[in-house]
């Protein structure tokens, strides 16, 4: 998992909560999402108050992205994986 932030120089309020689970977590490599098996990549926009999660299908390939506003959304799309 690689966590990206962009204008850092402005403060979060929505995805705070959401920043510090994923640095809470560190490094967590298998996610659910839609019946898949997922890794994937935050990038974090302070400006725009958003996370774009780009996640990738871990047997078959297939990739796509989608914008959360907060950690309950992310958790609506996202289930951690314990191995």
């Amino acid at each position: 998992m690689k966590v990206e932030i962009k204008n850092s120089e402005c403060t979060p309020t929505k995805i705070k909560t959401l920043i510090d689970y994923f640095l809470a977590l560190y490094d967590v490599p298998k996610w659910e999402h839609n019946g898949l098996i997922v890794e994937i990549d935050p990038t974090f926009d302070f400006k725009g108050d958003d996370t774009l999660i780009r996640w990738t299908d871990i047997n078959e390939g297939f990739n796509d992205k989608v914008i959360v506003n907060s950690l309950e959304e992310f958790q609506s799309k996202f289930r951690l994986i314990h191995a």
